[in-house]
């Protein structure tokens, strides 16, 4: 099979070296700009590069294509496949991996047979950018959102599905307005009620350097808010509509949160409930089902498959006293490792397993 990554960024990089680490039979075709493409071959993670231009001799010879990068992006790469859609003479699934998905489904619906499209939404990322930070890990027990029309079946888009089990993320079907609808609650309006909570601090506390007397509300709050704009810019104007509704729910509760402030009688009673109902949904994002009272805060460590494994990752935390609350090994593919899953009680003890693990060369993150 030969998979074809248009726009080889991070996550392109990631979904090469996560196949390479596979050692599946499944040939790499790096698609991009005529400066980045050949980095991919020559760092290992492609086996040919083309330009975007060099579409007529890339688009025949690929099983499947993964449309990478911003939705103008792949939007671009859509009407692009669209006009050469007569150089292909065998079945070619078409995907993506764009945050929004009801404008990008509707075009790439729009492709004739025998080009099948199926909309999709890794929910994974990095602060980093470019394939040098490629990391096969990165899915790893992430969502990967599916969208494919009502009248698709499953078997239809199975080299996708192969690929997807190969990261070892977990595959979610939804209509793409549906995915939509949801991020712009989950993830769009966040990240800008993130933005403007950083953005509406008065001048004066910048001024006078108050600003660094935030505690880790304020710092939690407000981390995504160093998102970049060009980052955003597509996703706010592919799904304007959800995001404003979103936004307009959250206006609600914020005024109705005021009015419950100035209303001594009503005051008490009614913040208690926001707080429990913000309390309750917030402790079953991450909930463990295991009996713990509270959610723990927990590090992803990537081990080899070799005897000792787990050893190597338990002992210099025992040694530096930590109290690994729970253990859980989530994905193991034989000859090559798995993810081991440990809860902390609190943060400090999640970043302090990180650094002592990364002493011993074992490559570990705080799950967020």
């Amino acid at each position: 099979m030969i998979v074809s990554l248009v726009g080889f960024g991070l996550l392109a990089g990631s979904i090469a070296s996560a196949i390479r680490q596979s050692a599946k039979n499944i040939k790499i075709h790096a698609i991009s700009s005529p400066q980045n493409a050949p980095l991919a071959v020559k760092k290992g993670l492609a086996d040919r590069s083309f330009s975007y231009d060099e579409i007529e001799q890339w688009l025949p010879i690929s099983d499947l294509v993964l449309l990478c990068g911003p939705a103008s992006n792949i939007v671009e790469n859509i009407e692009s496949i669209k006009k050469h859609v007569h150089l292909v003479q065998r079945d070619l699934v078409i995907s993506d991996i764009g945050s929004t998905k009801l404008e990008i489904c509707q075009l790439g619906a729009t492709l004739p047979a025998p080009l099948l499209f199926v909309g999709g939404h890794p929910m994974a990322g990095s602060e980093k950018r470019g394939f040098e930070h490629s990391d096969p890990f990165i899915f790893e027990n992430a969502y990967w959102i599916l969208c494919p029309e009502r009248n698709i079946q499953p078997e239809a888009y199975q080299k996708l599905v192969d690929v997807i089990n190969i990261t070892g993320a977990h595959q979610v079907t939804l209509a793409a307005q549906e995915h939509d609808r949801i991020m712009a609650r989950l993830s769009h309006a966040p990240q800008l009620i993130s933005t403007a909570l950083a953005a509406s601090i008065p001048p004066w506390i910048v001024e006078n350097d108050y600003q660094h007397l935030a505690g880790r509300g304020f710092r939690d709050m407000t981390r995504i808010a160093a998102s970049p704009w060009q980052m955003w810019k597509d996703i706010i104007q592919t799904n304007t509509t959800e995001i404003t509704h979103s936004l307009n729910e959250i206006k609600t509760v914020i005024d109705d949160i005021i009015c419950s402030m100035e209303n001594s009688k009503l005051k008490d009673a009614k913040l208690a409930d926001f707080f429990k109902q913000g309390s309750d949904i917030r402790a079953s994002l991450s909930s463990t089902g295991k009996g713990f009272a509270q959610s723990l805060h927990e590090v992803m460590v990537h081990i080899p498959d070799q005897p000792g494994a787990l050893l190597g990752v338990i002992e210099p935390l025992v040694q530096h006293g930590l109290n690994v609350l729970d253990i859980e090994l989530a994905k193991v593919r034989e000859g090559v490792g798995g993810t081991l899953l440990l809860g902390f009680k609190n943060l400090e003890d999640a970043h302090l397993c990180v650094k002592i693990l990364e002493v011993k060369d074992l490559k570990a993150k705080v799950r967020i």
